[in-house]
């Protein structure tokens, strides 16, 4: 197996816990945890990119830096993130990239932290 089609094969793989990841995003939501929340997006900001899914990077980071700005109330992003990501998942599960530069709850979460 060449190094392309294994991480053809891990990205594959990485999609299809997608799921499990926005279950635990909105467990996390509906409890009102903060900090927990932050931790779910700092881990999909740090391994999208590594699995060649680059836009959960993108949102990853950005809604975690809303989950650091005491100042944001959760419950007027995290809903959109939630969407986003099953937006995402979506795409991906049909092997197509998904445009978040296209997206106006993406860009106006992005630049509430700019």
């Amino acid at each position: 197996m060449n190094y392309n089609q294994m991480m053809v094969d891990l990205r594959v793989e990485y999609v299809s816990s997608l799921p499990q990841k926005i279950l635990d995003i909105e467990t996390h939501y509906i409890a009102k945890d903060r900090e927990r929340l932050r931790d779910d997006f700092h881990k999909l900001k740090g391994t999208g990119k590594t699995y060649w899914v680059p836009e959960i990077s993108e949102l990853g980071e950005v809604f975690e830096k809303i989950c650091l700005k005491e100042t944001i109330p959760i419950n007027q992003f995290i809903p959109s993130a939630i969407n986003l990501l099953k937006q995402i998942y979506s795409y991906r599960k049909e092997d197509k990239a998904y445009d978040l530069s296209q997206v106006t709850e993406f860009l106006n979460a992005q630049r509430l932290i700019s």
